[in-house]
């Protein structure tokens, strides 16, 4: 599964050839990058604790306390990209 970047052909991020529609601002650009973002890094958050979750099961209880902690890593992050995105919303 490849990335959505602005300005990549179809994203809908940039002006694409042949679209009527008005290229988004910088603005835009980040705010939907900061969407993508946070959506994306609460996928890998869930993935994260459920592979916790069976490695624990698994005897693998090391393992799954440091998915963990890459899991409670992913969710402060996205507290900090959620700030960016309420700055770029109200701005």
């Amino acid at each position: 599964m490849g990335h959505a970047y602005p300005n990549d052909p179809g994203t809908g991020l940039g002006s694409e050839p042949g679209s009527s529609a008005p290229a988004l601002s910088e603005k835009e650009k980040l705010t939907r990058m900061v969407e993508h973002w946070i959506g994306h890094n609460g996928d890998h958050e869930r993935s994260y604790r459920d592979w916790a979750l069976r490695a624990k099961k698994n005897g693998m209880e090391d393992a799954g306390l440091l998915l963990e902690e890459a899991a409670d890593g992913v969710r402060l992050q996205n507290q900090g990209l959620q700030r960016v995105l309420d700055l770029l919303k109200n701005d």
